[in-house]
């Protein structure tokens, strides 16, 4: 497995794709859950934080259930992603935390990965992929989600530049199954 920056962005480049076919079944299960109030992604893209999580995921479900449209922020800041990755990204993650009505708290954000990687793991994308492959993007999809949450908790942000940070995380891993 090759962990060059080359392999790490195109495993990164294939995330943002499972992301994006993730998004109807999450869909459809909020909508059996929630009721049919839920518009189709994209949802609405906004150029800022659209919600106040301090006040927690039941404040946001209800805004969401009001309106039928799940807002997300279009700020990419330092992703790895492109706009529209980015915005898969967040939909998804944001949907996955409605979803299974998750918090933002740490514990919380890291069981929103465990439950959106096995959303991932159902793509066509994902069965279409090679082991090797598949190993290079679970790594990607670790550093992306778990150890920038384990950076926050440390540091009290996220990592300054988050694609570099995701590219470090994943070649140190990397170099350490090797040796």
């Amino acid at each position: 497995m090759q962990g060059t920056v080359c392999s790490i962005v195109a495993a990164h480049e294939k995330l943002a794709k499972m992301y994006r076919e993730a998004i109807p079944r999450l869909t459809l299960n909020f909508r059996a859950k929630y009721g049919p109030t839920l518009t189709d992604w994209p949802g609405s893209v906004v150029d800022h934080e659209p919600y106040d999580i301090s006040k927690g995921i039941g404040h946001m479900l209800q805004q969401v259930r009001a309106s039928g449209v799940l807002r997300v922020s279009g700020l990419h800041d330092t992703s790895l992603y492109p706009d529209a990755g980015n915005v898969g990204f967040r939909y998804a993650h944001d949907l996955t935390h409605l979803l299974y009505e998750l918090g933002f708290d740490e514990q919380s954000e890291h069981t929103v990965h465990h439950f959106l990687w096995l959303y991932i793991r159902a793509t066509p994308t994902w069965f279409g992929l090679y082991p090797e492959q598949k190993q290079l993007v679970a790594q990607v999809y670790r550093a992306d989600t778990t150890d920038q949450t384990n950076y926050e908790r440390r540091h009290g942000h996220f990592p300054p530049d988050q694609g570099a940070f995701v590219i470090k995380q994943v070649q140190r891993r990397l170099r350490h199954a090797q040796a």
